[in-house]
């Protein structure tokens, strides 16, 4: 299956960091997921925003969900996402408490945890 194209990720403000996608399923809608994590830096502001853009089979579309102002970068460039519990895992640092944490984002309630 060949996924459609994605809008931009990135406006005239920012600037790319880093992207990475996780594959999930869903299994209270019986659809799998394709998640896109995009972090970009704000030129005005100099923090990270992650942004999450899901891709829901049953649907054939991606969607845009704005996070807020989260300060995450990922950490391990050879880290691979993991799928656990109906969610894609990812390790990242957490710039605000300057540790390293686990993001997850749940594939049935769209939310990042």
């Amino acid at each position: 299956m060949t996924l459609p194209k994605f809008g931009s990720s990135v406006n005239k403000d920012r600037r790319l960091l880093w992207f990475d996608f996780g594959f999930g399923f869903d299994h209270m809608s019986n659809d799998y997921k394709v998640v896109k994590i995009v972090c970009t830096k704000d030129n005005h502001r100099c923090y990270v925003v992650p942004r999450v853009e899901p891709f829901a089979f049953s649907t054939g579309s991606w969607r845009s969900v704005c996070i807020g102002d989260l300060c995450y970068e990922h950490y391990g460039f050879d880290s691979l996402p993991e799928f656990v519990n109906g969610a894609a895992h990812w390790v990242v640092l957490n710039l605000g408490k300057d540790c390293v944490c686990i993001l997850a984002f749940d594939c049935q309630t769209i939310k990042l945890m």
